[in-house]
């Protein structure tokens, strides 16, 4: 379904049954930042951007769980930034140990997009089995990261 604002797609989401795989997305409408708000399935988002519909944004409700993620993006002219991602990921998995004592690089996730000349090296990093109530708790441990540590190339 598709909504020209965030509220009735929220609304319409709501009305849903939980257990679907149903998320809200936005995409630009044109260059003034307006958004065409989306409701849909992972699979079909998925779908889509392989037949290179993208630029498809993620958009969390306040009662959404979600897991940890990063993502990392470098210029394309960084040598090291491979060397950079295991660091930065190094760092939050100590983190994380005080919470998950038994949490180790084997559930961490990293996703490299191909570099283009116009866009930078870009890493997606998703921290399995470490999940937040909502967006704003995620944020917080996010900030306490940051707070400790730089996090440079990070958001």
């Amino acid at each position: 379904m598709q909504f020209f604002k965030k509220r009735d797609a929220i609304l319409y989401q709501s009305k849903l049954d939980k257990k679907k795989d149903i998320y809200l997305f936005a995409k630009d409408k044109n260059e003034t930042g307006a958004k065409i708000f989306y409701i849909n399935s992972l699979k079909n988002i998925y779908n889509l951007i392989l037949k290179g519909n993208a630029n498809f944004y993620e958009f969390w409700t306040e009662s959404q769980e979600l897991k940890f993620s990063l993502d990392i993006d470098f210029e394309n002219t960084e040598k090291n930034a491979n060397k950079i991602v295991k660091n930065i990921c190094k760092f939050v998995i100590k983190e994380l140990k005080e919470f998950h004592p038994n949490y180790s690089f084997s559930n961490v996730i990293i996703l490299k997009s191909l570099p283009t000349d116009i866009k930078q090296n870009s890493f997606h990093i998703i921290f399995d089995k470490v999940k937040f109530k909502n967006h704003k708790q995620c944020r917080g441990f996010f900030n306490y990261l940051k707070s400790k540590n730089e996090m440079a190339y990070c958001d």
